[in-house]
């Protein structure tokens, strides 16, 4: 039986550029941090990525970074399992 891989990963922060830093220098990950308009996200680019912006390697992934946000308590961090057809889970 094959694996479902893991997709996408999202983590909250207290301080993005403090995450983009550590993340860059500790991993080499390519980390953009994206305008007040989009959020202050901060993308995390793990590994190449192809025209459709998905990884080249497979089982390789890419995520980001949000700002944490006290009034809303409820922000985890996530990840996302790519699968083939939901119905047939």
């Amino acid at each position: 039986m094959q694996m479902n891989p893991v997709a996408h990963f999202e983590m909250p922060t207290k301080n993005t550029k403090r995450v983009a830093d550590f993340y860059s220098k500790a991993f080499g990950w390519q980390m953009k941090i994206t305008s007040p308009e989009m959020g202050n996200y901060v993308l995390a680019t793990t590994t190449a990525i192809d025209e459709n912006g998905r990884p080249k390697e497979p089982g390789a992934i890419n995520g980001g970074f949000f700002p944490k946000d006290t009034s809303k308590p409820a922000q985890y961090p996530s990840v996302v399992i790519g699968v083939g057809d939901i119905k047939r889970l």
